[in-house]
């Protein structure tokens, strides 16, 4: 739904303005919406459930509008992030985690300094709607996903996303291009929404267990990723995590996957945290940016600058070669 936030004002505005058809690429007639439905200068309707438009063009995407609106759980279930579970809370707010990416609040930080108060564009919000909004105080901060799960400001699919051109000055999306059909038509419309100068953020796993079955299609490389985003200037590609991390979780899921008793299976998930948590922090004593680390890493993180230049294979392909150091 759309954030009761202070900037709520300028990300109406915003998306009054740059909010385009997936299908035709028209603007809305008005928004917010009225009566339930966002209508588009071209005739086509889309539901909005709790206030939230669902963007989808149903001949292009795994999803279907229905889908969203009665919330048949698909890349994510809700229920997996009940806080009132006792396993959840087990999970996750007892049993040491595997991995850490230590780094991550100053990258985000990083970004909120450098993109001051340009609007940024969440794709993949999922659970971490707020968290966003919060670590970007001074934008207007739209959030996206393909269900309404966890109250996103609009539904959309990122084959296709339904923002103008040049619109953000920040795209950000962490751990979901994996989660892609088609993740260089994604990439490229995240070029596209971004403004000339604006920044793209790209996190992806990679030596890490299929997940979010049967919604995981793909890993990245450090070369992968960079081949990506073709017209963005590269910032930097970097190690989440590394090996260790990526061990440890790995012979976690070894160990749960002895057996396929639920019983069993969620006590070696326990045994496992608890005699491999410590493996994580052998990471940081391999060398930042080395071969092994990048070759390994349990994931990867691409940030770079739109610009529109045309990049050649080789270009690019010197670029990633230039980022380990042996």
């Amino acid at each position: 739904m759309l954030t009761d936030a202070p900037n709520l004002i300028a990300i109406t505005d915003l998306l009054n303005r740059t909010l385009i058809d997936p299908v035709d690429g028209t603007r809305p007639v008005a928004f917010p919406p009225e009566g339930g439905e966002l209508v588009f200068q071209g005739g086509n309707r889309y539901p909005c459930p709790g206030g939230a438009p669902v963007l989808i063009d149903e001949r292009a995407s795994l999803f279907q509008v229905a889908e969203v609106v009665a919330k048949v759980a698909t890349t994510q279930n809700r229920a997996y992030r009940d806080r009132e579970s006792t396993k959840n809370f087990i999970r996750q707010r007892i049993l040491p985690p595997l991995s850490r990416d230590s780094h991550y609040a100053h990258r985000i930080a990083t970004l909120a300094a450098e993109v001051e108060d340009a609007p940024v564009l969440i794709l993949g919000a999922g659970d971490k709607v707020e968290t966003y909004r919060r670590a970007f105080p001074h934008s207007a901060v739209v959030t996206t996903d393909v269900h309404i799960q966890f109250g996103s400001d609009l539904v959309c699919d990122i084959h296709k996303i339904p923002f103008a051109d040049g619109t953000f000055g920040l795209v950000l999306a962490d751990q979901v291009l994996e989660h892609v059909v088609r993740p260089w038509v994604a990439s490229a419309e995240m070029e596209r929404v971004t403004r000339p100068g604006g920044l793209i953020y790209a996190a992806t796993p990679f030596a890490f267990p299929h997940h979010a079955y049967p919604y995981d299609f793909h890993r990245f490389t450090a070369t992968g990723l960079r081949f990506l985003f073709p017209h963005s200037e590269l910032i930097y590609i970097k190690a989440t995590e590394g090996p260790a991390s990526a061990a440890a979780v790995f012979l976690s899921s070894t160990l749960i996957d002895l057996s396929g008793r639920r019983l069993i299976r969620w006590l070696a998930l326990a045994a496992g945290r608890l005699l491999l948590w410590p493996l994580k922090y052998l990471d940081r004593f391999t060398r930042s940016q080395s071969n092994l680390q990048i070759a390994a890493a349990k994931g990867l993180v691409f940030v770079g600058r739109v610009d529109g230049k045309e990049r050649s294979d080789r270009e690019l392909i010197d670029e990633v070669r230039g980022l380990v150091r042996h």
